[in-house]
């Protein structure tokens, strides 16, 4: 039986200069929420960025450690010339939650003035669209406030600022749940064929109190596709006030039926207080971390660095303009399918028509990855896939893209999977400059699952993901046999040959096809994904290119070649 584990989300802001599209972590001492409460067009809950360091790192953060659930209409706050919140206000924001324009002076001072004029919280707007979310540095007045803040993306704040500018009222809380941060499943949809018994499912339970409870229960029900529940309890002797603790249901729980499962924690601290999550046991063979919310979803949007983090040069290796998310699935117990497709979806894939993204699949060395890994040296590369993003793929954002997966060793379309193995899709674009806005892909909700789930790569791998901890549209199709046709034709092994292989100073490629292909390009990449070299050709058919790759460090390469009429990848290795 496959045994859970955790790992740490990382702060992206603290190495990314608190430009990240990311969450940020508050002095607050317990989990907070913001929540739109009405009209029901745009309630619900939203990422949101945090008080963080001030500009002079001499406070660790700014604002209240500990507050009650506000909760308020929301009210753009007005200081007699604009919405930036700069100067005193001048509106009576009694009760209210401020709505403030980000820029111009600090963020703790905009939380101030909101604050002296009644403000309960304040929410302050980014005003850049596809800018995403950034901690808020500290700075005048920030020892004297005292009320919830929280920063927005600006395609959030224009829908909730849609419905106050024309007369509406928009309601807002700064949530305090008692019960948070659950985990169960490994991913949201798994293949019947693929189902893993778990144990382990967790949730935090916070006592908004000051004083002690006993004997708190704690438990998890989950309910089948057919309506029958299986509940596991754990009971926390004291929980003291304003303290919180983490219960663990060493339990194990088997899925067995095709349909959605729902699972509900709650506690008997406030029983009206729980959360519930879902997962799905499909029959079409996909593995998805997303919820299939595409379409009516007030939380899909696509997620990736801003665009001066995409910009900016790895500290090791240099490189420029390079973005990738990952999604990870653990097979099933005794089962070896194929994997024959990856799926994924782009907030943005008009910005990319023309240019080229990658799907790498990784193998856990053995069994699961550790969650603590920082880049991709120890996993076995296994698979690639390689699509150009073409007008049709813009008609509506987050349109499904598919993708054959193609055998690194062989080239040949699927791969076969090991049974009990934990596998990492990786969506990734490397850029060449030509196009400065960061990619960004497609996400559906927040959620933790029991096992390492989504992961980014940027200046580094970062296994615990985005700490917003949204999950992405990369999903992964299986099969169970060798598939025998794809979309797009590959090139025999008698068409496309590497040697030597290793090699430790030159590569020869020979191109034998079918017919004249009259535009040819191969590409090399190291096991990360960066590009290293790419050569053009044109009318081809029978060929050998000779290239050195003796100033490459030792280790495992990919070649792709694609021609006017097939494509194909090798795994190369240099010694």
């Amino acid at each position: 039986m496959k045994s859970t584990f955790f790992f740490t989300k990382l702060l992206l802001f603290s190495v990314l200069l608190l430009t990240c599209n990311t969450v940020t972590e508050a002095q607050l001492n317990h989990e907070i929420i913001l929540r739109v409460n009405s009209p029901s067009a745009v309630a619900g809950d939203f990422e949101f960025g945090s008080p963080t360091l001030d500009a002079g790192n001499t406070l660790t953060q700014w604002g209240p450690t500990s507050i009650s659930t506000v909760t308020g209409d929301l009210m753009w706050i007005d200081d007699n010339t604009d919405s930036l919140g700069c100067t005193p206000a001048t509106n009576n924001l009694t009760g209210k939650i401020a709505l403030v324009r980000r820029g111009a002076c600090n963020f703790s001072l905009k939380v101030y003035y909101a604050q002296a004029m009644g403000a309960v919280g304040c929410v302050i707007c980014n005003h850049t669209p596809g800018d995403g979310l950034v901690g808020m540095l500290g700075g005048d007045s920030m020892t004297a406030v005292t009320i919830p803040s929280a920063f927005i993306t600006y395609e959030d704040c224009e829908l909730w600022r849609a419905n106050i500018d024309t007369g509406g009222t928009t309601n807002v809380s700064f949530y305090v749940p008692t019960t948070y941060d659950a985990r169960s499943a490994f991913a949201y949809n798994t293949p019947v064929q693929h189902i893993q018994p778990f144990n382990n499912m967790s949730v935090s339970i916070y006592n908004t109190s000051g004083t002690a409870a006993n004997n708190v229960d704690v438990t998890a029900t989950v309910t089948d596709p057919n309506g029958a529940d299986t509940t596991f309890m754990q009971t926390i002797s004291t929980l003291n006030g304003t303290t919180d603790s983490t219960v663990t249901f060493p339990d194990t729980y088997t899925p067995a039926a095709i349909g959605t499962y729902d699972v509900v924690f709650k506690s008997s601290l406030n029983p009206s207080d729980s959360v519930t999550q879902q997962f799905m046991i499909n029959g079409d063979s996909t593995f998805a971390l997303d919820n299939n919310q595409l379409t009516n979803n007030a939380l899909l949007r696509g997620l990736g660095p801003s665009d001066a983090d995409f910009a900016a040069a790895h500290p090791v290796t240099g490189t420029t303009f390079q973005y990738g998310m990952g999604a990870c699935y653990i097979t099933g117990v005794g089962t070896s399918d194929y994997a024959t497709t990856a799926t994924f979806a782009l907030e943005n894939a008009n910005t990319y028509i023309g240019k080229m993204f990658l799907v790498l699949l990784y193998e856990a060395p053995v069994n699961y990855f550790a969650g603590t890994e920082t880049d991709f040296s120890t996993f076995n590369e296994i698979g690639a896939g390689f699509y150009n993003i073409t007008a049709a793929d813009t008609l509506n954002p987050h349109s499904l893209i598919s993708t054959a997966i193609l055998d690194a060793s062989t080239g040949a379309p699927g791969l076969q999977l090991q049974a009990d193995r934990h596998y990492m899709l990786v969506l990734r674009h490397d850029g060449d400059g030509s196009v400065t806005t960061s990619p960004q892909i497609s996400t559906t909700h927040s959620r933790d699952y029991l096992s390492v789930d989504a992961t980014v790569y940027l200046d580094q791998l970062y296994m615990g993901g985005w700490n917003s901890n949204s999950m992405p549209v990369i999903r992964m199709q299986v099969q169970s046999s060798m598939p025998t046709s794809v979309e797009s034709r590959n090139l025999l092994p008698s068409e496309f040959m590497v040697f030597p292989n290793p090699t430790d100073e030159n590569i020869s490629v020979k191109v034998n096809l079918e017919e004249v292909s009259e535009k040819i390009c191969v590409k090399l990449y190291d096991l990360n994904g960066k590009e290293l070299q790419s050569h053009n050709y044109e009318n081809v058919q029978n060929d050998i290119y000779h290239y050195n790759v003796c100033q490459l460090p030792a280790g495992v390469y990919l070649m792709h070649v694609q021609t006017d009429f097939a494509q194909t990848v090798r795994k190369v290795i240099v010694k």
